[in-house]
């Protein structure tokens, strides 16, 4: 089940995207906020009337279809108040906007129309639908969730988080079945909640976003000093404490299946752990400190870069070492294609191609820029970071197929559904959404 985050602007790139020539969108001033539906033709952003370069009168809503760049929409959630979250349902049928002034509305994005004004006792800092509950709105302030029933406008319930630090809820994660969900603040603190136990079923830290693994029967969490895999019907009982190596350790990595996690230190030692709490290998892998780690797809290749210049890839279930890449630059980030074969990294201003098999560079993408990220098939990756353009590169011959120029340097890119559709965000505040089969 999906993840929802508390401020959607900081990960909507990978829920973009369509049209080659592309449309560009303005994003308002930096405080713009951005939802985008779960299958990606729709997408909302906050903004008011535009002038001279700044934002000014009462905040809108402006609702656009992804696939034509069309504005469909302009919403006026409740008068001359800032807009603080927007959320669409799963099926982008409804949209909640939260405002300064404790108000949310909820509008049906296929006619424009307000089907619901929700009024509390604080700001809403966030707003989910229930995706197991139809016409059920979540609303977060900083001491409550509250269960709105979007038919009639009652309240179902609340949930009172007084007894926690004063720190609103950011995410809201979901079992498949919808019998549990795990709620993380912004201190950190998570919650267990089970429909079964009626309540708060445990909490626990996690300073990365937690989630369910193994078809909903574990969670798994990262704190300071230990990776956490709470287990059994309870949650209560099985706790699998994985030790960090110590304070000492520079990169952390888990497998997709959350079955392996992988560390690196200071001193170059380099350990795999399994979901059970066992050391499973331990090595001194690099003469110099671990500056990254990143498992393949599948769990079976765990891949560390360190100071010295060098890239290892592991053989998770043995630890053997089965490959050392002499690179020139140190590697603060690395990333295997979908399928595990090939291995990304940075080399200057410019991204290199590795053959994981062989252990020999495949293609070096010139003056690309200092980021890079594979298309779902694996056949594709833009780069990008380094100036004002991204660039998209055939994996198999190692050219260039197109050049996407953006006025500022762009920051971020992602591709979307089939790898078709690519969306990059640039230091302007501007979104373009590209057709990367044209």
């Amino acid at each position: 089940m999906p993840t929802y985050p508390n401020y959607p602007q900081q990960q909507f790139f990978h829920e973009l995207l369509d049209n080659p020539s592309a449309w560009d969108l303005p994003l308002g001033d930096p405080g713009f906020i951005i939802a985008v539906t779960d299958d990606g033709s729709k997408l909302a952003t906050s903004g008011g009337t535009r002038g001279d370069d700044r934002v000014v009168g009462p905040p809108e809503v402006f609702v656009w279809d992804v696939a034509s760049g069309r504005r469909e929409h302009a919403l006026r959630a409740t008068a001359d108040s800032g807009i603080k979250h927007m959320q669409f349902s799963a099926d982008g049928a409804r949209l909640a906007v939260c405002s300064d002034d404790r108000s949310t509305a909820v509008f049906d994005t296929r006619t424009g129309e307000r089907v619901r004004l929700i009024v509390g006792d604080k700001r809403h800092d966030a707003a989910w639908f229930d995706p197991h509950r139809a016409e059920t709105l979540i609303l977060a302030d900083y001491e409550k969730l509250t269960w709105w029933d979007l038919t009639t406008g009652n309240k179902l319930r609340d949930l009172t988080l007084s007894d926690y630090a004063i720190s609103p809820v950011e995410q809201i994660t979901f079992d498949p079945a919808g019998e549990r969900w795990l709620m993380r603040r912004g201190n950190n603190s998570v919650i267990v909640w089970s429909k079964a136990a009626g309540g708060e079923q445990g909490r626990f830290l996690s300073y990365t976003p937690p989630r369910f693994v193994a078809e909903g029967t574990a969670i798994l969490g990262h704190d300071l000093h230990f990776l956490r895999r709470l287990q059994d019907e309870t949650l209560t009982r099985e706790e699998t404490r994985i030790p960090l190596p110590d304070a000492r350790h520079t990169a952390t990595a888990l497998s997709p299946d959350g079955r392996f996690a992988g560390f690196g230190d200071r001193n170059g030692n380099v350990e795999i752990w399994n979901a059970a709490g066992e050391k499973l290998h331990a090595a001194q892998g690099h003469a110099e400190q671990v500056l990254a780690a990143a498992f393949s797809s599948d769990g079976a290749r765990l891949a560390t870069s360190s100071g010295a210049k060098d890239v290892c890839l592991w053989e998770v279930e043995t630890g053997r070492l089965v490959h050392r890449l002499a690179v020139d630059e140190r590697c603060g980030w690395l990333a295997f294609s979908p399928n595990g074969r090939l291995l990304l990294l940075p080399h200057g201003g410019n991204v290199e191609l590795w053959d994981v098999a062989s252990g020999r560079m495949q293609h070096e993408f010139d003056l690309s820029g200092r980021e890079a990220v594979f298309n779902p098939a694996g056949d594709r990756v833009v780069t990008f970071g380094l100036g004002e353009r991204a660039q998209i590169w055939d994996v198999a011959g190692g050219r260039k197929l197109f050049d996407l120029p953006h006025p500022h340097r762009v920051r971020c890119a992602t591709f979307r559904g089939d790898g078709r559709l690519l969306a990059t965000g640039g230091g302007d505040q501007r979104v373009k959404v590209w057709d990367t089969a044209a």
